[in-house]
């Protein structure tokens, strides 16, 4: 890994693709918290730039905390 310079971005759908997931539930991790670099308009998928790194620490985070709190299993029955 190159230290002398950030790591790569990726736009909306190639983090969506990259993590398997819907655009609703994209925007839910945004709303939630989900690191960015850039953003773009709510109501679409364009403008948006993320660090998948970034994404990936802030998910196992997120999740983790979910799992202490007793709320992870409410929140993969409402991302169906």
């Amino acid at each position: 890994m190159n230290l002398d310079r950030p790591p790569p971005t990726q736009t909306w759908d190639e983090l969506r693709s990259m993590f398997g997931v819907d655009d609703t539930e994209l925007r839910r991790w945004v709303r939630y918290g989900c690191p960015f670099v850039e953003a773009g308009p709510l109501d679409s998928t364009t403008g948006w730039s993320f660090r998948s790194s970034h994404v990936f620490r802030w998910l196992a985070l997120f999740t983790s905390y979910l799992e202490v709190q007793g709320r992870l299993t409410d929140w993969t029955q409402n991302s169906r």
